[in-house]
């Protein structure tokens, strides 16, 4: 017998036969679980207060035993065998609650688009589907200007982090997957609008999973090879046929809606609209565009011909499967400088978002803290931690039981990251026939990227060191390519697009691929390219 009953704030009675996190999560309850509900990211915290509670290997993983004693358990692992009554603690809350998309983009810092626009009026509704965020801007359809921007968490993040996740929970889950995207996007546009006015046109982009799930396509193939999605052409249709039955009242059926073309199952709308944003379908130079997440996509333009790929990076730009990672909420470690003290003592400053007390370590926090490591020689060019920090780990913030510690796991976890990204560069550059030095422009796009410390980014080497100086950080650049979208003159987009030269290039298929990728590993730079 299945029962739910809310006790109070955050407070739940629960007996059920299967796990706790699929309880809450068929009750509209979510938490992170970036493992989707594997056991393995260590996110789905809570607390029992009362019940019985067995405690799983993976439960002494993820807590010390204080947090045992005080009834820490991941939800994910929690059969209960009778009622249990659990509370979500305020961390956990807080690190779904608070993702927030980066409003930022290349096109507004870099070239006014005023004057470049196809003379409409009103405002369109520029929407990036992230897999982790959903971001929403409002766009003055004359100037180009963003008059507003909201953001808010993707709710299908509670079936997993990363893409491949999401294609797994799909199985099953496909038409409640449907539903919690239109659902989120209905609200988001509300919340853009308030009902105030209404869009004169909407464009949407995401990557290819995302977009599948929007409009409840098939995506298992997209989990195996070939990889076969079931479109990747411009969608062009009515927000009636979009939404639905989950059609906002005050959004007239008729406004078209538009869902930008993708290039691959893996390089999608969203990389299509950051390189519009970017000027890659018009520009004569040597440019590189990089989105560092869970999948690192990436293109070169050279000669006029774009080489585009993706690279399978993993959780760790993400704060995931870090030992104490968590991703870019407050309390999150983002950065992190270490010296000497008088005594020749090893002391380290943090920094944390929100200017809270350090409660963990996201991404970029860890490509700083590592960057660090290696400058003061606490870690040698393979990874390897020095003798006294091998065990334990590098304690770099807080004290006594709340110390936090970067593990020598945690850097391999990096490792297999920067590797797979470092090593997709080399091949992108190899394919054109490039030396790294001879890219002229590269762009860092998504929020990560945005945040990125590039020059701690170079020291762990995973970026070539020759690209000093020509890093920009492209902001959210799949919403600059929407709202160029949105303003531009009608057809401007679908010519530049389909006179493009793309060349994609499936990274497993080149015979270089695992030897690059296990040289970039490294964090010296001699020993890559």
């Amino acid at each position: 017998m299945e029962q739910v009953t809310v006790i109070a704030k955050d407070e739940f009675f629960i007996q059920s036969e299967r796990s706790v996190l699929a309880v809450l999560q068929e009750n509209g309850i979510a938490i992170p679980a970036s493992c989707s509900g594997r056991g393995r990211c260590g996110k789905c915290r809570i607390i029992v207060t009362d019940g019985d509670a067995p405690i799983t290997a993976e439960d002494r993983k993820a807590f010390r035993q204080e947090e045992l004693d005080e009834g820490y358990r991941l939800a994910c692992l929690l059969v209960p065998s009778a009622g249990v009554t659990i509370r979500i603690p305020e961390s956990t809350r807080r690190a779904e609650e608070q993702y927030h998309a980066v409003d930022a983009f290349a096109g507004n810092g870099e070239k006014d688009i005023e004057g470049d626009t196809g003379g409409f009026e009103g405002t369109g509704a520029a929407v990036d589907i992230g897999t982790t965020t959903l971001a929403f801007a409002k766009v003055d359809l004359a100037t180009g200007a963003v008059r507003k921007s909201v953001s808010a968490m993707n709710p299908q993040r509670q079936h997993g982090a990363d893409v491949l996740s999401r294609i797994a929970a799909a199985d099953g889950l496909g038409g409640k997957m449907q539903e919690e995207i239109l659902t989120a996007l209905a609200q988001g546009l509300e919340r853009l609008y308030r009902s105030e006015e209404r869009p004169e046109r909407i464009a949407v982009a995401g990557n290819t999973v995302m977009l599948h799930l929007l409009r409840g396509y098939d995506v298992s193939e997209l989990g195996r090879i070939p990889f076969r999605p079931v479109t990747l052409e411009e969608e062009n249709l009515t927000a009636g046929e979009l939404f639905g039955a989950y059609l906002p009242a005050w959004l007239p059926k008729e406004i078209p809606v538009c869902l930008l073309p993708g290039i691959s199952a893996f390089v999608g709308a969203d990389i299509t609209a950051g390189l519009y944003a970017c000027d890659f379908f018009t520009r004569k130079d040597r440019a590189f565009l990089l989105d560092l997440g869970t999948n690192g996509e990436m293109a070169l333009l050279s000669d006029g011909v774009l080489y585009t790929a993706s690279a399978a990076a993993g959780p760790a730009f993400e704060g995931g499967n870090i030992s104490c990672g968590i991703g870019s909420v407050e309390g999150a470690v983002s950065d992190v400088r270490l010296y000497r003290d008088a005594d020749g003592a090893m002391v380290s400053k943090t920094t944390a978002i929100g200017n809270q007390k350090p409660a963990g370590l996201c991404g970029t926090g860890l490509i700083s803290l590592i960057s660090e490591l290696k400058r003061e020689e606490a870690m040698d060019e393979t990874g390897l931690l020095n003798e006294e920090y091998f065990e334990s780990g590098f304690p770099f913030a807080g004290e006594g039981n709340e110390t936090l510690y970067l593990t020598q796991k945690d850097i391999r976890e990096l490792q297999l990251a920067k590797g797979a990204i470092r090593a997709g560069i080399s091949i992108l550059l190899a394919r054109a026939g490039l030396r790294a030095d001879e890219v002229d422009k590269v762009y860092l796009a998504g929020g990560f990227g945005f945040y990125l410390d590039t020059g701690a980014a170079i020291g762990i080497c995973l970026l070539p060191s020759v690209w000093s100086g020509r890093i920009t950080a492209a902001g959210n650049s799949c919403i600059g390519g929407l709202v160029r979208y949105l303003t531009a003159k009608n057809g401007e987009f679908e010519t530049l697009f389909n006179r493009a030269q793309i060349q994609e290039i499936n990274l497993a298929e080149q015979p270089d691929f695992y030897d690059k990728y296990t040289e970039a590993m490294a964090f010296e730079e001699e020993m890559l390219d």
